[in-house]
Formats: C-alpha cells, structure tokens, sequence
C-alpha cells in the first residue's frame, strides 16, 4: 500500500512538472524576501522562504534577483540573513538583476534565458515597482505584502507557481 502511495505521489509531481509553465523566478528582495527597513540584517527572510526555495530546486527551476537596488550591497545583505538559515546561500539564485527602470523591465531576464514572458513569474512587494513591468511583458506574477508591515501574514511555502 505504501509503494502504491509514492508511486503515486511521484506521479503527480511528474504531471505538475510537465505542465508547469514557469522556467525563472525573479524574486524583488527588499521587503519580498528581505525585511525592508533591517538596516543590521538581524531578521531572517520572510517566512516560508526556505520552503519555497526547495519547492523550486525540486522543479528545477531558476532563481533570479530583480531588484532596483546595488547588487554588491544587496549580496552583502542577503549573504547576512541567510546565515540564519540552515540550508540558505546565494548559490540559490542564479543570476542577480538591477532593474532601476520604473516600472521594471524583465526583458533582459526574458532574453538571457531565452523564455517566452509567461514563462517568467514574477514576485514583488510593490505594485508599480514590480508587479506593472511583469503584467506590461505578459509575465505571471504575484503581489506579496511588504516584508514588516503590520498584519503582512504571508508565508512563501504557500505560494502556487504557475
């Protein structure tokens, strides 16, 4: 009965896998996964996320930084709360973006991984930062509150990946 139980248990996971449509996860940091206003990096990333990553990696797909911010601070940051994480590097993403142009353009991410847009999803803190450029493009994305503001109540494992 057991075997029966994974069997089918591998079953579907192999069916979501072959109709996923998602490729690349482009991930905003401050106030998505980071607490925006932990100048001293003492908060770990927003619940759930470790959770998530490992849904991803178990999908295979990417992960990407699509931040308005430097990428050498935004490293240092992430490198900061990730240590208070068990399994949390930046090995996890694969690439790290700036996007300073407002709304963001995610045609560069769409281009270097040669993707269609609805193969990217998107996931933000902030509706015209974020979330404009991705729905602009096609992209499938995701309005998360921001990381610290009071009754946010968001858990990353319950995210859906399209």
């Amino acid at each position: 009965l057991s075997l029966l139980l994974l069997i089918d248990r591998y079953k579907r996971q192999f069916i979501k896998f072959v109709f996923m449509k998602t490729k690349i996860i482009a991930l905003d940091v401050y106030g998505t996964i980071l607490h925006s206003e932990d100048v001293e990096n003492e908060m770990p990333p927003k619940k759930g996320f470790e959770e998530f990553v490992k849904r991803c990696q178990e999908n295979n797909l990417y992960l990407v930084t699509s931040s308005d911010s430097d990428i050498t601070l935004l490293k240092l940051d992430l490198e900061a709360s990730f240590k208070k994480s068990r399994s949390l590097t930046l090995d996890i993403f694969d690439g790290f973006y700036q996007l300073n142009i407002f709304p963001k353009d995610f045609s560069g991410i769409i281009y270097d991984y040669e993707i269609k847009p609805k193969e990217l999803f998107v996931i933000g803190d902030q509706w015209d930062k974020d979330i404009k450029g991705a729905k602009a493009l096609g992209c499938s994305y995701l309005h998360v509150p921001e990381y610290g503001r009071i009754g946010y109540e968001f858990d990353f494992a319950s995210v859906e990946i399209p």
